[in-house]
């Protein structure tokens, strides 16, 4: 998973930006001349508290469901792509059709959270699947800046930062059940530190749900 915004999280400095490199991959280099690829698929979803909204189907809300190793969106367009014009017509796409407004910080706000799920295609049915979210995180408000708000920006606002307050409580609970599988390892099996009895809030967001298999 790569983390995208306002503060570019997950991209270093240093290095050029993660966009130019998306095509090649989406396309597996020409889909057909990457060894065992017959090509992508692609989810484009807009996330805004506890709703899940399809960026390919005119922002139908969609229903998440988890299989106990997948995350799947019922409903959601997969579109498949064999080039990397494919994968940019299908950005440009969703993108036009994600919320945006002005806010105190910016003139061209995204007013709620985005996935883009790309799932390598086997060209052999028994082979594994891989897959890469995109994620574009829309940046946090303080009080301050939300006077001039209307109640349905307010609204937004509440549930961007209730969706950022979710992803980071689902790291923290990572981190303990690393802690704790780490002194498992180093001290032996203790029902006070055993990893299961560790609850990860995957379900307080769609954004956090999404996201669950890639924790």
């Amino acid at each position: 998973t790569t983390t995208l915004g306002e503060m570019g999280l997950g991209v270093p400095p240093s290095e050029p930006t993660v966009e130019p490199r998306i095509p090649r991959i989406s396309a597996g280099e020409s889909a057909g001349e990457s060894p065992g690829i017959s090509g992508v698929e692609v989810e484009f979803f807009e996330l805004f508290g506890k709703e899940t909204r399809d960026l390919l189907a005119d922002r139908k809300r969609v229903n998440l469901r988890y299989d106990g190793k997948t995350v799947h969106a019922r409903g959601a367009v997969r579109a498949m792509v064999r080039s990397a014009k494919g994968f940019l017509d299908i950005l440009q796409k969703g993108n036009k059709m994600r919320a945006m407004e002005p806010t105190e910080r910016n003139p061209n706000s995204s007013r709620s959270h985005s996935i883009l799920r790309l799932t390598l295609v086997p060209s052999n049915d028994d082979a594994k699947r891989g897959s890469l979210s995109l994620v574009d995180l829309a940046g946090s408000e303080r009080n301050y800046e939300t006077w001039f708000h209307t109640s349905e920006q307010h609204k937004k606002f509440v549930g961007i930062n209730q969706s950022l307050m979710a992803l980071k409580e689902c790291f923290r609970a990572q981190r303990q059940k690393f802690a704790m599988e780490r002194k498992i390892r180093e001290n032996g099996i203790s029902e006070a530190a055993n990893p299961a009895n560790v609850f990860v809030p995957f379900h307080s967001s769609s954004l956090t749900h999404l996201l669950r298999e890639s924790f």
